[in-house]
């Protein structure tokens, strides 16, 4: 099984590298994880602290990074929908404030 974790990334640059690095440390017993990150040309460096996380992790084969560059924010829902269209997963949790990660 395969879970399929979306996070929609907008100016979160005071919080965003915590919640990848969690996501990231979650164990999950019997299932594999991807993570889809869709950022949003973000304006207070997120895309960067996005794309750092990315490279840092780019060489481990588990679990999977995608990161979807939007060219200008579109909005939450927007986000979540081009995530769930680049999931492979069986289950399909995104990730936002409040969720406590």
């Amino acid at each position: 099984m395969k879970v399929s974790i979306i996070i929609a990334v907008y100016n979160e640059a005071a919080t965003v590298a915590t919640l990848l690095d969690r996501v990231w440390a979650q164990p999950l017993p019997e299932a594999s994880k991807e993570i889809i990150i869709v950022e949003s040309n973000s304006t207070d460096g997120s895309r960067e602290i996005v794309a750092e996380f990315h490279a840092r992790h780019a060489a481990e084969l588990a679990p999977r990074i995608q990161v979807i560059h939007e060219p200008r924010p579109m909005g939450k829902g927007h986000a979540i929908r081009q995530g769930f269209a680049a999931a492979t997963g069986d289950i399909l949790p995104h990730s936002g404030r409040g969720l406590g990660i």
